[in-house]
């Protein structure tokens, strides 16, 4: 399987995974697109809606169909590092402006804490996929049995947080 990624723990506006490496290899990807995340992967939508919860977290997932701020739909990759990342460097070249007042709307905030500490460095990183929904990948350094850590994905300065 390579690496497993289960829910942790879900709100309004954050959501908490679990990456749990099995020896075998080092990457895994959550998705946003709502469909029943495959085995070891996971999927922010689905588990959204399985709790019950619809806030920016639902909105940010949405952003591919319905858009969000200015951004129409269909993501591009610097579209999804900006919602997901709160990266709006665009990559080079311009930011990418959220609404039509060059303000930044609200955004997520991804990060990892370790839980096991083996010598691994964890990273992930936020494009698109075939079908413009912004996808995660979660990548560790090393491929040993004992790493973990927790992927905290949530909307900074929001209720239910």
């Amino acid at each position: 399987m390579a690496m497993a990624i289960t829910l942790a723990s879900v709100g309004k506006n954050n959501i908490r995974f679990r990456a749990v490496l099995d020896g075998t290899g080092t990457s895994a990807t959550i998705s946003t697109t709502g469909a029943t995340p495959a085995a070891g992967n996971n999927d922010i939508l689905f588990q959204l809606r399985a709790a019950g919860f619809n806030g920016l977290l639902n909105e940010l997932c949405l952003a591919n169909a319905n858009g969000y701020g200015i951004i129409g739909p269909v993501l591009t990759a610097a579209e999804a590092k900006s919602l997901w990342l709160s990266d709006h460097s665009a990559g080079t070249g311009a930011p990418v402006t959220l609404n039509s007042n060059n303000q930044n709307a609200p955004t997520a905030l991804t990060k990892t804490t370790m839980q096991v500490l083996p010598a691994v460095t964890w990273v992930v990183d936020v494009g698109i996929d075939g079908s413009g929904n912004a996808l995660f990948t979660v990548t560790s350094s090393a491929a040993t049995a004992t790493g973990a850590c927790f992927i905290d994905i949530e909307v900074p300065g929001q209720i239910g947080l």
